[in-house]
């Protein structure tokens, strides 16, 4: 970790470098000082053996993966959900020529509140809710205002 930082410290010019000289990395939320990172881990750092820290990374990468390859069940139920509903609405306009062949997407709806409270049911299970979560979670939430206000525009 050390050789990363020194790495890094040497990588980036001087522009990059605060007004006492330390290397600033900036986040979405507040500005780190490398300084500050190197001494509070160098702090800890001795309190690991290499056994112990080789077990710390390891079960920090399996809690990772299982944080982030979750079982799809959501993305399967909307996969189904869109394809029979769009088989649907095909056979009412093709078939049976059907004038309101759109209605078939009212079926989404319980989808939606199955999915709310599919959601906050595996929230109350999580203990840590991580950066990546928040960001991930406001990109969803300003895709689907987008979708319904290009939605309400064109509709218009």
């Amino acid at each position: 970790m050390f050789l990363c930082l020194q790495l890094a410290n040497s990588y980036f010019s001087h522009r990059d470098r605060g007004a006492n000289g330390d290397l600033k990395l900036f986040s979405l939320f507040s500005v780190y000082s490398v300084r500050t990172f190197k001494i509070s881990y160098m702090e800890n750092e001795n309190d690991f053996s290499p056994q112990q820290s080789l077990q710390l990374i390891e079960s920090m990468i399996n809690r990772a993966k299982d944080k982030f390859a979750e079982d799809g069940f959501m993305y399967l139920v909307w996969g189904w959900m869109v394809f029979i509903c769009s088989l649907l609405q095909f056979l009412l306009l093709h078939v049976f020529q059907y004038a309101q062949h759109y209605i078939v997407w009212l079926t989404t709806i319980p989808v939606f509140i199955y999915q709310y409270f599919y959601i906050s049911k595996k929230q109350k299970r999580q203990t840590v809710q991580t950066y990546t979560h928040f960001i991930v979670r406001y990109v969803w939430l300003t895709y689907v205002i987008i979708i319904l206000l290009v939605g309400f525009v064109i509709g218009i």
